[in-house]
């Protein structure tokens, strides 16, 4: 199976994020509501829909939280109620955030006509790639942006069905 350019990306960022952590990443058909299975060295598998934003800053969706399409977040909710580990994570230029479906209740979504929204207060985690230091001085506070240490991660393998 060849990969999208959309599924290259998503599963690149992901794994750049949060690849260290698993130990397969399996891609999933283009009609899935999800983007892969991610299993880790347990064998437990970790159900992931991915959506990247790479012209809005995390920042933002600290009001806002974030918006699905009533469709993809009901097939979503579908996975939870067949007993699997549903994850969305949203990529910015910045940073993601992370959450997990199983653990959103009904009170901390807003659901219109054709949208639902997640607050960030449901986020499993928010991380900003920029982290903020706060020190004192007798001049009073400042803020100096950091860059956080990388990881080196061993090559993404692209394996393709025969």
């Amino acid at each position: 199976m060849e990969l999208t350019k959309d599924q290259d990306l998503k599963i690149s960022k992901f794994y750049h994020y949060l690849g260290a952590r698993f130990r397969t990443i399996e891609v999933a058909s283009l009609d899935a509501p999800i983007t892969c299975l991610a299993k880790d060295d347990e064998g437990k598998e970790y159900y992931m829909s991915i959506e990247i934003e790479e012209d809005r800053s995390v920042q933002e969706i600290l009001q806002t939280g974030i918006v699905f399409e009533n469709v993809k977040f009901y097939a979503l909710y579908a996975m939870v109620t067949n007993e699997m580990n549903v994850f969305h994570m949203h990529i910015f230029k910045d940073g993601y955030g992370l959450f997990f479906i199983n653990e959103v209740s009904p009170e901390e979504l807003k659901v219109t006509e054709d949208k639902t929204y997640i607050g960030v207060a449901s986020a499993l985690h928010i991380q900003n790639d920029a982290e903020i230091i706060l020190p004192s001085s007798e001049e009073g506070t400042y803020y100096k942006m950091a860059t956080p240490p990388t990881i080196q991660l061993p090559k993404l393998q692209k394996k393709y069905d025969a």
